[in-house]
């Protein structure tokens, strides 16, 4: 499996509203993973998602201060915007991340959250992670801008979304070894807060296939594949030949640019890939033999 990598974010405050607009600027590849991470500076009541999306965890503080995130593995022709619905009017800060080559599931790998904190410094963390290479998603909402903690550089996250006077920050790290990460902040006013961290598994696949009666090498269609460019993806066909004799077994792959090879395309046995061979028929069609 590849490293994860944010393919686009953004953060920003939203006012006093039941209803919290948000939205990705660019277009969003299925089998992503999305994330909304928000703060609400007073008690929400209940909330109504849009479609598809989880809510992973929720932090709230005696004040009525709460933290969310909520994640959703995008499909096709994911809309850029969509709304959260409250119970009651609120504001604060919405940070969303599309982030690619997670396992194709919204369920974190380790996840942890704290309210009603206000010792300092605030030191939280998770147990060892089972791999590497994972990404870790966390946020802090404070009771107020005085003594906000701002200590993520420290702890090695990046893309730092907002600001003390939103009383809300949220940061991302990606995993390099399989080893426990922890959060120290410095709290040295002992503000209340509240939050959470939540580690992701790196890896994630998913492929399509549909028929295709318009590029074949014989017969009537073809199997047109569409699969993640980021993780390896498996398609399989069974064929019952109805003896136990041996067979050689080759494949027809197109393609309509670059040539095939195992960059491209490979042959697999009982779960692993098998040393394949490539000859090229013309026509932009490769034979994949074993």
């Amino acid at each position: 499996s590849a490293t994860p990598a944010i393919v686009q974010s953004k953060n920003y405050a939203y006012a006093a509203s039941t209803a919290l607009s948000a939205s990705y600027t660019n277009s969003i590849t299925k089998g992503n993973t999305l994330f909304a991470t928000f703060n609400t500076r007073t008690n929400v009541g209940n909330i109504t998602a849009p479609s598809g999306w989880t809510q992973i965890s929720s932090a709230e503080s005696a004040s009525g201060r709460s933290t969310f995130l909520y994640a959703k593995v995008a499909d096709a022709n994911e809309p850029l915007n969509f709304f959260f619905n409250f119970q009651y009017q609120v504001n604060g800060t919405i940070s969303v991340y599309e982030v690619r080559g997670l396992v194709s599931s919204t369920s974190p790998d380790q996840s942890t959250t704290f309210a009603n904190v206000s010792s300092n410094p605030l030191t939280f963390s998770t147990p060892t992670t089972t791999q590497d290479r994972a990404f870790i998603l966390g946020a802090v909402g404070s009771s107020t801008t005085s003594g906000f903690p701002v200590s993520w550089a420290t702890n090695g996250f990046t893309t730092i979304y907002g600001t003390t006077a939103s009383e809300f920050q949220s940061g991302h790290k990606i995993q390099t070894t399989a080893s426990s990460y922890n959060l120290s902040f410095t709290n040295a006013s002992l503000r209340i807060l509240q939050g959470y961290i939540a580690a992701f598994k790196a890896g994630g696949s998913y492929i399509s296939a549909t028929r295709d009666t318009g590029t074949k090498y014989s017969g009537a269609s073809s199997a047109k594949l569409v699969s993640s460019p980021w993780a390896v993806s498996r398609f399989t066909q069974s064929v019952n030949v109805g003896d136990v004799d041996s067979y050689d077994v080759s494949v027809k792959v197109y393609s309509d640019g670059s040539a095939i090879d195992s960059s491209t395309a490979q042959l697999f046995y009982d779960g692993s890939t098998i040393a394949t061979t490539y000859t090229n028929l013309g026509g932009g069609w490769y034979k994949l033999g074993a």
